[in-house]
């Protein structure tokens, strides 16, 4: 059996209550030691500047340019204009006062000024802190005393107009006359209120009514905006046109403290008189250049040490943590990607091409983005609409495509819809070729040597999907289902590859081999610069000492962070002795590679005293053909479980057309025969994977809405928010206990 990973201290069992720890595993590049780092690539600022002397000519930065209101082609700047731009900006923010270690903002969309910024701040010594927003604040007006509303559905896209879904809640006590609510408004972020009115009144609480809006825009609230500007005492910021109105909101009390503000293209009209009458001064993205022309200064280069950029995550709860990395973290990070790069045949090189469509204020897409500038290859982005994106694809064609999970799911989801409505005979030749190449595969091919025949005759047009040209695949964010990764290795003609890592150890801590099926369904070995080991978890029964070993993921190494801004204690809690405690669960295979398996905190324990962790749960029911997305949850003061379920849209008409129902999706979520099917898949689901009895599921919420980030129900990265989404479904949830404990018999219910 191959082994990936080299171990280079033994594991230690713990004593005077302390835990036990595992072995300490690296990179098989770093077996002796780490590899000594590029004298050349110190620091982002040497990355960017090597590869501008290097490839002047390269096509680095691509967008796309509206005409008619239609996104056109790609328009390119190269290396050598964007250096030049570069050179501009950093002298502008000179002469407008900042100074080495001042904390710039960027907040907008992926676009070439996106990252001109970042590059200014590197090349002055500032620190880049990258701004994003989250949940809106929604106000109902004229509303009956004692009732409060919120947000049950945003439909996606930007600009509207938008049929908004609405809720308003009351109490059991008093149901209100449908009569008594007249022509409601609602409010968004203090924008100008619009009309909405009862469409009807749910089925199963006669105190809860449902609204529809018709509103011409929809706003997003400063959130996150307004903390990370006050807590990283930002005075500069660079802003996308579309987030101008967000950033001056009268909620974003924190945009008073600015003194410059730059815009990507100009200023929008209605903001300009705020800003002025305020003393912040303003700048459109060309005047902010000619001012660095006429005012040239010579670059003040940061050193290794020196703070790169605060980095806010979104978390799963309380406010955003500013993780601190330094220039050598990012370099280092770049640095080993280039090392263990080097192992396989296919190289990167000066002509692949990445779509940029993650968000640039996280982790995943910025350091994607730095390995590609220091490769001298190109990065075009997406035009702002992810609904669009095939388009985007169709138009740049690509080589390389990253995503989340979820991206690759709905990848995966297309294609076998389109699969069942082929023909039989069609189909089953599909079916063949798939298992022939995948036999293949588990033999030891790689994927291009596979089976050409089948590529040939019926995955190349999997490829087509990803526009044509992609060559390698990486998933990030969260792990991929084995089934997802095994079909995307077999169809899409691409190597795939999958990582694991977090802000803190600046988004590379493993990664899985490109071409090697033994690893499929972990998220590989350390990378080069990190070493990794497993810590016990007691009340989990997570042991690093056990077979197989298992426990809390602790990371160590030149990636990992420097520590959360302006807060000492958070950052004493996760980096100790050196070792930065990441709370996700792991198990190390015999072969070294890592599989995340649980979650250390999202762990509860039931009324009879059994402990659940209850990611572990999530997982196992996500395979029920029927749940799209399922949240499960359990109270210390219960002997049960229930669940939130998102019924899968496809494989519920499928049920409602062989069962003889009718209407539309969300009519046939308040079905009971469907919640009723609900539950039995479920419990299939559980007694199939051999659950205990106290992690079967006993009573479920039919939920037609996926969880979403415009009820603040999950993170950007798509991670749920536990105590939002408890917030959210407390009446239905504790109704639903209820109805539990009124039953004689231990039956299971649905709401």
């Amino acid at each position: 059996m191959k082994v990936f990973a080299a171990q280079v201290e033994s594991g230690r069992k713990g004593r005077d209550g302390e835990p036990s720890v595992g072995p300490v595993y690296r990179n098989l590049l770093s077996k002796d030691q780490f590899p000594p780092p590029d004298v050349n690539m110190g620091t982002t600022w040497d990355i960017f500047r090597a590869s501008a002397e290097k490839y002047p000519d390269n096509r680095m930065l691509g967008h796309r340019e509206f005409i008619d209101g239609k996104a056109g082609p790609y328009v390119w700047k190269t290396y050598k204009e964007v250096y030049t731009d570069v050179l501009h900006i950093g002298s502008a923010l000179r002469a407008s006062g900042a100074k080495p270690g001042s904390h710039v903002g960027v907040y907008g969309a992926n676009c070439p000024q996106w990252i001109i910024a970042m590059e200014a701040c590197n090349a002055h010594s500032l620190i880049c802190v990258p701004l994003y927003d989250t949940l809106g604040v929604y106000e109902f007006l004229s509303v009956p005393q004692g009732w409060n509303g919120f947000v049950s559905l945003t439909l996606r896209g930007e600009g509207g107009p938008f049929p908004l879904a609405l809720t308003l809640r009351g109490s059991v006590e008093s149901p209100p006359l449908p009569g008594t609510f007249g022509m409601c408004g609602v409010r968004i972020n203090n924008s100008t209120p619009f009309p909405c009115k009862p469409v009807f009144m749910d089925e199963f609480y006669p105190w809860v009514y449902h609204f529809l809006v018709y509103a011409p825009s929809l706003p997003v609230g400063p959130g996150a905006v307004n903390y990370i500007l006050e807590h990283a005492e930002i005075d500069i910021v660079f802003v996308q046109d579309k987030k101008a109105k967000e950033l001056f909101n009268s909620d974003c009390i924190s945009s008073g403290q600015l003194k410059l503000v730059v815009c990507f293209t100009s200023m929008p009209k209605e903001n300009q008189y705020s800003l002025s009458e305020g003393g912040i001064k303003q700048y459109s993205w060309n005047e902010f250049l000619q001012m660095g022309k006429e005012n040239p200064v010579d670059n003040i280069i940061p050193q290794p040490q020196s703070i790169c950029t605060i980095m806010y995550t979104s978390g799963t709860s309380g406010d955003p943590k500013g993780a601190v990395l330094t220039h050598e973290n990012v370099a280092m990070a770049v640095r080993g990607v280039d090392l263990f790069m080097e192992l396989f045949d296919d190289k990167m090189t000066v002509d692949d091409v990445y779509l940029s469509f993650l968000p640039l204020a996280h982790i995943l897409d910025r350091m994607i983005e730095e390995y590609f500038f220091h490769k001298g290859a190109s990065v075009g982005y997406y035009h702002g609409d992810l609904n669009a994106l095939n388009d985007d694809l169709m138009e740049l064609k690509p080589t390389y495509f990253a995503g989340v999970p979820k991206v690759f799911e709905r990848v995966h989801e297309g294609v076998m819809k389109a699969l069942d409505e082929l023909r039989p005979l069609r189909r089953k030749v599909f079916d063949i070729l798939y298992k022939r190449k995948l036999s293949w595969i588990n033999s030891g091919y790689k994927h291009k040597e596979a089976s050409p025949f089948a590529d040939l005759l019926a995955f190349r047009k999997v490829k087509a999907k990803l526009g044509g040209r992609v060559r390698c695949i990486t998933s990030g964010g969260a792990p991929l289902s084995s089934e997802v990764e095994e079909f995307l290795r077999v169809t899409s003609c691409a190597y795939m590859t999958q990582g694991y890592g977090l802000t803190e150890s600046c988004g590379l801590s493993t990664v899985t081999y490109p071409d090697e099926i033994s690893m499929a369904g972990t998220v590989g070995v350390p990378s080069v610069f990190t070493e990794l080991r497993l810590e016990e978890v007691p009340d989990m029964g997570y042991d690093p000492l056990g077979d197989p070993p298992r426990g809390e993921i602790c990371l160590r190494g030149k990636l990992i962070f420097a520590g959360y801004h302006k807060n000492p204690e958070l950052t004493e809690e996760v980096l100790k002795d050196g070792w930065f405690h990441t709370g996700d669960i792991g198990e190390i295979l015999p072969n070294g590679a890592v599989k995340i398996i649980d979650r250390k905190k999202n762990i509860f324990k039931l009324s009879q005293g059994e402990y659940v962790a209850v990611e572990y749960l999530e997982k196992v029911y996500s395979f029920t053909s029927i749940a799209e997305d399922i949240w499960v949850y359990g109270d210390s003061f219960k002997s049960s479980l229930v669940a939130v379920v998102v019924p899968h849209e496809s494989n519920t008409m499928k049920w409602a057309n062989l069962n003889g129902h009718k209407g539309s999706f969300h009519e046939l979520c308040s079905l009971d025969h469907l919640q009723e099917y609900i539950l039995l898949e479920l419990k299939s689901t559980a007694e199939r994977n051999k659950l205990k009895g106290f992690e079967h599921i006993k009573g479920v919420i039919v939920e037609p809405l996926p969880f979403d980030t415009a009820r603040d129900l999950v993170t950007a990265t798509l991670k749920k928010k536990r105590n939002q989404l408890l917030k959210y479904y407390k009446v239905k949830i504790d109704q639903l206990y209820q109805s539990l404990a009124s039953q004689k018999q231990g039956g299971v219910r649905a709401i």
